[in-house]
């Protein structure tokens, strides 16, 4: 399996393209850019952005738009929130194609709710989801829902009935494992549900905070999650796509320990 890092691990400290440079001298050669904000999607910056990837020897394979800003409205009733909403989207979808990406993911409809249990169109959900889709399959990218534990899609019943319901070929799923465990579901019961339709993968570890409904991210192999059952599993359903190591500023303390524990993590899942 091919190894990638977020730039997500470095939002909030810095501008995007400014963190190409230490990207490279972390030695790392594919990322997910998270595009951060509307600015980040216009094809003068992305075009840009581009040719300063290329010139650092990274290659992009999936792109992580700051989907929160626009997301929620592509499930909206309300057809001019939705249609503008599919505007942003084909922005997006435009930057994939021009940064060479082959997936761009999606977190969806949020659960205002903040339950984990709560009622939801499928059939609606569906719909929606085949119409983005089929404009990312347009511009020559994957679409991947992502598991997040504060949106919709937070249990493996999701999965099964996105896959029942979607006439698209081009609905996939983004497996985030640290999200999986923060919506109370077991190691690797959402992958399963989504397979064999993954298309990206999200890793970092996790632990319990004093609160054990409170779930904290952390570089992988410090925490409470099975390492050793994740890379199995990917290896033997078959998974030969990206595993991204999707960590944030405050979980190293610099660059030298982002280095080490992606080298290790790149050594881990290498074929």
């Amino acid at each position: 399996m091919e190894t990638g890092l977020s730039t997500a691990c470095f939002f909030g400290q810095m501008h995007l393209e400014e963190t190409l440079k230490i990207i490279e001298k972390l030695g790392v050669k594919t990322i997910e850019v998270f595009l951060n904000t509307f600015s980040e999607y216009k094809e003068e910056f992305v075009k840009d952005f581009r040719k300063r990837a290329d010139d650092c020897g990274i290659r992009i394979n999936s792109v992580h738009p700051h989907g929160i800003q626009y997301e929620p409205q592509l499930f909206s009733t309300y057809d001019r929130a939705h249609n503008d909403a599919l505007d942003i989207f084909k922005r997006v979808a435009n930057a994939c194609e021009i940064l060479g990406a082959n997936v761009t993911v999606m977190h969806g409809a949020v659960n205002f709710k903040k339950t984990r249990r709560t009622v939801i169109n499928y059939s609606h959900i569906a719909a929606t989801v085949d119409e983005v889709a089929e404009i990312a399959k347009g511009y020559g990218v994957k679409l991947a829902y992502e598991n997040v534990h504060w949106c919709l899609f937070q249990q493996p019943e999701f999965a099964t009935q996105l896959k029942t319901l979607t006439r698209s070929d081009n609905v996939y799923f983004n497996f985030d494992v640290k999200q999986e465990a923060q919506g109370g579901v077991k190691q690797m019961e959402i992958y399963d549900a989504m397979m064999p339709h993954v298309a990206n993968v999200h890793v970092c570890d996790i632990v319990h905070e004093d609160d054990p409904q409170f779930i904290s991210p952390r570089m992988p192999f410090t925490g409470e999650l099975d390492m050793e059952l994740l890379r199995s599993r990917l290896k033997e359903t078959g998974y030969n796509n990206v595993v991204v190591m999707e960590i944030y500023g405050n979980n190293f303390k610099d660059l030298a320990e982002l280095k080490d524990y992606y080298q290790r993590f790149n050594e881990f899942f290498a074929d």
